[in-house]
């Protein structure tokens, strides 16, 4: 059977990191309102609109605090980085070669476990451009595509199997399972006319 080899990279080897905007503040958005989204500490939805971009490639926005080492996703398009995240674009000579939504699958366990503090754990842009990423290779030593599009693949089936068991459960919980017992009849009786007891040593 055939296995993938892997090679360990650095994240600041394979994709540029886009630091945080620190000025996009509630205030200044509520200022300058528009068209174009700003991503922050929000899962996978814009923070708020303004009226200015300064991003356009395919993005994975990592979150530094409050869910430190959460991540999303942020397709093409015109869009900012916010406050208390961080981005990651594949670099430019590997755009053929890496896939951003493997990279995700992979780092983001362990964004999450390298997450400093107790209470509210955050994540420095030191700690994520140091973390390693196991990336499967061809036999040449170049990085394998295809494998890592399997891989993306596999684990968005096992999510949506999971999502499906989860709606199963949630049905099982909300089902009434009330059953008519008037039409029987009781007798209290002690237990242990019924229960044969053994005391534990």
């Amino acid at each position: 059977m055939y296995e993938n080899k892997y090679l360990d990279k650095k994240l600041d080897e394979i994709c540029d990191i886009i630091s945080e905007d620190r000025a996009l503040t509630n205030k200044y958005i509520d200022s300058n309102k528009g068209e174009y989204p700003v991503y922050s500490a929000t899962l996978g939805a814009p923070f708020g609109y303004i009226d200015t971009f300064k991003q356009t490639e395919e993005t994975m926005a990592v979150v530094n605090y409050g869910n430190s080492g959460n991540t999303y996703i942020i397709p093409k398009g015109e869009y900012n980085i916010g406050r208390n995240i961080c981005g990651l674009k594949i670099k430019d000579i590997y755009t053929n070669s890496l896939s951003l939504q493997y990279i995700k699958i992979i780092a983001t366990p362990i964004f999450i476990k390298t997450a400093n503090g107790r209470k509210h754990k955050s994540l420095s842009q030191t700690l994520i451009k140091n973390i390693f990423v196991s990336i499967p290779i061809k036999d040449d030593g170049n990085f394998d595509l295809e494998a890592q599009l399997k891989i993306v693949k596999k684990h968005e089936q096992i999510e949506e199997k999971s999502k499906i068991l989860l709606a199963d459960k949630q049905k099982l919980l909300e089902t009434n399972l009330d059953i008519d017992l008037s039409n029987y009849k009781y007798i209290n009786k002690p237990i242990i006319d019924i229960l044969n007891i053994e005391r534990g040593k």
